[in-house]
């Protein structure tokens, strides 16, 4: 992580690679807030500075951000796959979807119009098990 953040011409701060390893261990993404409540505040002592943080990885390419429904920015790692996500609107749980079920969509339209689609943004809500009970 040390190298990954230095090969970025960013100087190498506790903040930086706590806030990278979280994220980078992190099956889902995560809000600034989520990411404050796990990081010891003797490395980060405001959320601020998570904001901070985030915005200086995201900027680096190092992690991906994105604007969800609720109105919330979400992080996670960079990465050339995109993932989607379910997210219980009960409890705020986010489980990762193994495939991308906009693949035939894209496809189809595609065909249809003859563009070439470039990305599509797609979120599901619902009610976990967990939530249901």
């Amino acid at each position: 992580m040390e190298e990954l953040i230095r090969s970025k011409n960013l100087k190498l701060t506790k903040g930086r690679l706590e806030v990278l390893k979280l994220m980078y261990d992190s099956e889902v993404p995560m809000s600034a807030d989520e990411v404050y409540a796990k990081i010891p505040r003797t490395i980060c002592s405001s959320l601020s500075t998570v904001y901070r943080v985030l915005n200086q990885l995201t900027e680096k390419g190092l992690l991906q951000s994105s604007l969800k429904q609720n109105g919330i920015t979400y992080y996670e790692k960079a990465s050339d796959e995109h993932r989607h996500y379910i997210t219980c609107s009960s409890c705020g749980k986010i489980v990762p979807l193994e495939n991308c079920p906009m693949d035939a969509i894209d496809n189809y339209i595609r065909k249809d119009t003859g563009y070439e689609i470039t990305g599509h943004i797609f979120e599901l809500t619902g009610i976990c098990p967990d939530c249901k009970e």
